[in-house]
């Protein structure tokens, strides 16, 4: 995502296009993540004045299709931090203000559910669509280093915590790992991976700069994330090695990478991904 609207780039940066413009009405969409198949695209949608979000849904070639939520819904709450179930028919996210915790909701809009309440957001489906993980922190005013990664069923049961000190979990593809941001040494944020049941804890980044969101590539090679507070960069490393392959820059900084598999589509012409 850049600056108001979401933009495609290749992993390396070049070719960078918009996929969904800026527009009056609202300040941003972000949080934006594909559908397995890549037909797809969950999005959050930061509206001006009331400064609610919503859960919305584009196709591929960035036409939106559906809000699952009008302003914040009917109790005024936000939706944030879509993640797409294996098969593309529902979404997990987190829901905050009045009804806290991780919801689910078919791409419809239909069969809107509570997974867990209290106080958890960043869901992310396992590949096998059997387990959710996402961060959980205390009732009460959390701090970053307060923040545990857990993982539950998508039927609510055995929820359990895996890592400690760690946020924005993501899953490999072959859903045997997971990616994270450790944050057990705050003010430090690197991103770390782990096996599926937290073992085997290594950091793979060791900067000075804040690093988020990590986003695993659909081939399992590569870990892009988000480095940086103001005018922040998206960087690509190796996911085994944590070596840096690319990094991607604007004027106005690029947020919550998220990769697109292979999709055949009709060339279209788009305008640049340059400026605003």
């Amino acid at each position: 995502m850049q600056r108001g609207g979401l933009c495609i780039a290749r992993p390396n940066g070049t070719n960078p296009v918009r996929l969904l413009p800026f527009r009056p009405g609202y300040d941003a969409d972000f949080g934006a993540v594909w559908s397995r198949e890549g037909r797809y695209l969950a999005f959050a949608r930061w509206f001006k004045g009331d400064r609610l979000t919503d859960i919305s849904i584009a196709d591929a070639r960035g036409r939106v299709i559906r809000t699952l939520y009008s302003r914040g819904g009917r109790d005024g709450s936000f939706e944030l931090d879509p993640s797409w179930s294996p098969d593309g028919r529902r979404l997990a996210f987190a829901r905050s203000w009045r009804r806290t915790g991780i919801w689910f909701i078919n791409r419809d809009g239909s069969g809107l559910r509570q997974l867990i309440g209290g106080n958890a957001a960043d869901p992310a489906w396992s590949p096998g669509g059997t387990t959710v993980a996402f961060t959980s922190a205390p009732e009460r005013v959390p701090t970053p280093a307060s923040m545990d990664v857990h993982t539950v069923r998508v039927d609510g049961t055995q929820r359990r915590p895996i890592l400690v000190g760690a946020r924005n979990p993501t899953w490999s593809p072959d859903g045997t790992k997971l990616a994270f941001v450790s944050v057990a040494a705050w003010p430090r944020a690197e991103i770390a991976v782990a096996n599926a049941d937290g073992s085997g804890r290594r950091e793979l980044t060791r900067t000075a700069a804040v690093e988020s969101a990590p986003a695993w590539s659909p081939n399992g090679k590569y870990i892009a994330f988000e480095r940086g507070r103001e005018r922040p960069s998206i960087v690509v490393i190796d996911a085994e090695t944590g070596a840096d392959r690319w990094t991607i820059r604007r004027p106005y900084g690029v947020r919550s990478p998220s990769w697109r598999p292979e999709v055949a589509l009709r060339s279209a012409r788009r305008p640049s991904c340059s400026g605003r």
